[in-house]
């Protein structure tokens, strides 16, 4: 998966490096740096995505490759020309190649859910002094200077030191453009048959084979077909490849997908797919079809169960993993040592991909330290002890709370965690009871909690004298998701989050009914599917002009698409004015008034931090932290990013 960590001239980045060895470290045995552009600014996404289209960034690849393998792992570089997607092209004023003129695929389907700065952000390319789109359709000529610039660049991978390459033949950058029945209608050598579509591909495979030489390490990632377009690649067509991709000279086959990208569910169908082993199936197939010619690597969201049955069964020789390396870099050493529970989840809110398309560098919610690897320790941030010691009482038992328990007595502290619930995980055990990688999540950070020897005081709201012998304490208890200041929000037939724990577990039914919530973050969308699948009515009432803002851009438009197509009502520039016995009554951006009938109404709206405490503890005498969304409202990402911060700083 492409970083967006290079330097400003696609050169290889301090901070790439760091990224990079992490993983090593962490176990990985291969690893791939994601699109790395053969043709730079023509070919790239960005300035800052890797390049190797000239000698002078073959000092950096090499570096990294030693950075790598020193750790006893292999690099690999992902060779790939953008093509239609370069987006970089247009932001330089460079023409954007392409197989045929595009063709009009209807009205703009996703801006709608984005908020104005993420419009903004993902149109940068276009608003420079420089930019200018010119769509320009690919000459014969400029293709065997693409297919030049692939072995140019293979060549300069093998002089620095790479392990191996592989070629990018998928998702729709240029070599894909010409294999698409939907984006390729030439009818010259390039195009209007399966074979001529195949060719720049092939012939791509056989220039960069020949520049390497028959030993060294070279295979394609490829679509084993395409959805949401008509017409499309196929599977037959991925098998008919398969075979010819072997007879060009690859020593293994990626298997990869791809989608029509202005669909919203197009992204999490295809290349990074929402459901666990989505391509699994497309990656048995070729193997049955080319039984043991080279090896097959399957990918695309696969948990510990799915990876090691793709590879018992033969389906897979090698499993290839993004997202959840990004979560936990050492993934592979703790599967190795058997503490699978101690792997920090994924938790695919879609962080890393969304960032790339707003036009900045990868992070990840669930791993602050992601593309921050440099700012820690040179391991984790946690496996340093401490010189100093102290105790240190935290007020809250929810995520922030938790995380930054288990990261603190890591390093040495003693550590107290108090709530005045009864259960551990605050709100997020709510969401985790509809959110099965929220589940994990919060199965992970107790976990860890419980083996840090972390004292737990429950069931205990905090007092002054709780606070005597502590060093420091840290606030964590979240924020207030009190009921709304509106006409009827204290009426028997609305709830706030905190009362709906017994509903969520399945203790307690819901009047019959439709259901209005007012707030359309993602928690409130997360009881919107909950309702929903109660055989509820529901209704979702958001103020501004974006649902789920927390939410990384793909997975924002999975869930919005799957709530809409499961029946939910979703209102955007809606607020709710008054709350009756049985509706809500609402006032659209226009002022015009709207009545919305409903047996129940859910407040899933945060309006503060939870800070009342504050005065309380300065009092103590204690150093006072705050962290998660008693500082801030800033949820799950913020509450992973203070927790982190306040350990690796102590």
């Amino acid at each position: 998966m492409g970083d967006a960590l290079a330097n400003s001239d696609g050169t290889v980045s301090d901070r790439q490096l760091d990224y990079y060895e992490a993983r090593a470290r962490g176990g990985a045995a291969l690893i791939i740096v994601g699109s790395v552009a053969v043709a730079y600014p023509g070919g790239a996404f960005s300035a800052d995505q890797t390049a190797l289209h000239t000698d002078e960034h073959i000092a950096g690849i090499a570096e990294l490759a030693l950075r790598v393998q020193r750790h006893g792992a292999r690099l690999a570089l992902q060779l790939t020309h953008g093509g239609p997607q370069s987006l970089y092209a247009i932001e330089t004023g460079n023409p954007l190649l392409m197989p045929a003129p595009p063709t009009y695929k209807g009205p703009d389907r996703i801006s709608r859910t984005l908020s104005p700065q993420e419009q903004y952000a993902m149109s940068a390319p276009f608003q420079q002094p420089t930019s200018r789109v010119d769509i320009h359709i690919a000459t014969e000529e400029e293709l065997f200077l693409a297919i030049e610039a692939f072995a140019a660049a293979a060549e300069r991978a093998k002089r620095a030191g790479v392990d191996g390459v592989e070629i990018h033949g998928g998702h729709g950058y240029l070599l894909d453009s010409f294999r698409s029945p939907s984006t390729n209608t030439r009818d010259d050598e390039w195009g209007g048959t399966r074979d001529k579509r195949d060719r720049l591909l092939l012939e791509t495979i056989r220039s960069v084979r020949s520049r390497v030489g028959a030993h060294y390490p070279m295979w394609c990632r490829f679509n084993s077909v395409e959805h949401h377009r008509e017409p499309h690649e196929t599977i037959e067509d991925a098998l008919y490849l398969a075979t010819n991709l072997i007879e060009a000279g690859v020593d293994a086959l990626h298997v990869s997908a791809y989608s029509d990208p202005s669909i919203a569910t197009g992204i999490t169908d295809a290349h990074t797919p929402h459901k666990p082993g989505a391509l699994l199936a497309a990656a048995a197939a070729v193997r049955a079809h080319i039984k043991e010619a080279v090896p097959i690597i399957t990918v695309g969201n696969l948990d510990d169960e799915l990876a090691e049955n793709a590879l018992a069964t033969g389906a897979a020789d090698f499993v290839a993993m993004g997202r959840r390396l990004l979560a936990d870099p050492e993934l592979p050493n703790k599967l190795r040592d058997g503490i699978p529970d101690q792997v920090r989840p994924c938790i695919y809110q879609y962080r890393c991909i969304g960032n790339i398309f707003l036009n900045t560098h990868v992070a990840c919610i669930a791993n602050p330290l992601t593309a921050r690897e440099g700012e820690a320790s040179p391991e984790l941030s946690t496996s340093l002890s401490t010189q100093n010691p102290e105790r240190i009482l935290i007020i809250g038992a929810g995520p922030a709370g938790l995380d930054a328990a288990w990261r603190l007595a890591s390093r040495g502290h003693f550590v107290t965690v108090q709530d005045a619930a009864t259960r551990l995980g605050g709100r997020l055990a709510l969401a985790a009871l509809a959110d099965e990688h929220l589940s994990k999540m919060l199965n992970y950070l107790i976990g860890q909690v419980r083996r840090s020897n972390v004292e737990l005081r429950l069931g205990r709201p905090a007092s002054a004298p709780d606070l005597e012998g502590f060093d420091r304490v840290v606030l964590a208890t979240g924020a207030d998701w009190s009921r709304p200041d509106i006409p009827g929000s204290e009426n028997g037939n609305v709830l706030t989050l905190d009362d709906l724990t017994p509903w969520a577990s399945g203790e307690l039914r819901l009047p019959d009914g439709p259901v209005v919530i007012l707030g359309g973050g993602k928690a409130g969308l997360t009881l919107a599917r909950m309702a929903r699948s109660r055989r509820h009515e529901v209704t979702v009432i958001e103020e501004t002009q974006v649902f789920a803002i927390e939410l990384g851009l793909p997975g924002r438009f999975r869930w919005i698409a799957d709530l809409e197509a499961s029946g939910v009502t979703l209102l955007s520039e809606h607020r709710a004015t008054s709350i009756n016995q049985g509706s809500v009554t609402a006032l659209e951006t226009d002022g015009a008034v709207v009545e919305i009938q409903c047996a129940t109404a859910i407040s899933a709206i945060p309006i503060t931090p939870r800070n009342d405490l504050l005065e309380m503890l300065f009092d103590s005498g204690a150093t006072v932290e705050v962290i998660g969304d008693a500082r801030a409202l800033d949820r799950l990402e913020g509450a992973f990013r203070d927790a982190e911060s306040l350990s690796n700083r102590l």
